[in-house]
Formats: C-alpha cells, structure tokens, sequence
C-alpha cells in the first residue's frame, strides 16, 4: 500500500487493515512509502490461488483516520511467513 496526502506508511495501525473482510495477519514497512499488508487466503471466500481478482483493503492510521484502497492482485497459496 502507498498512501497519498503526506500520510506515513509507518502510521497504519496494522490492526484496522481488512481486505475484503479478512483481517491482515501481518504487515511490514518496506520502502519509504510503501507497506505490504499479508492476509490468510483462506479468510479471503471464494478466491482461489492463481486468481487475478480485484481486491478493496480498508483500515485506519494510528491518529483514526481512514483509508481505502484497491488494487488487481495474484493470489498466491501458502508460503514461507
């Protein structure tokens, strides 16, 4: 996720972040402006590894404010945590 209007990445209160209902389990600050958020493809009903689907994650920073987004992502299965 990169966040636009002088938000910091680093303030996303990685509790909040759900992706179409399935909560993050994991997120990691890896660029200046970029966070990666990992959910369970489990949680994520009726996505199948190997799908491209188009995907919305909400969540808040760590002051309240909201954020949404969306991308087209590949889910992949299961890997190395």
């Amino acid at each position: 996720m990169r966040l636009t209007g002088g938000y910091n990445v680093a303030d996303i209160d990685i509790s909040t972040v759900v992706c179409e209902g399935a909560p993050a389990i994991k997120g990691m600050v890896v660029d200046k402006n970029m966070y990666i958020a990992k959910f369970d493809r489990e949680d994520l009903l009726g996505v199948e590894s190997g799908e491209v689907v188009e995907m919305i994650v909400v969540g808040k920073l760590l002051d309240g404010t909201p954020f949404e987004g969306s991308d087209t992502i590949r889910v992949i299965g299961k890997g190395k945590n």
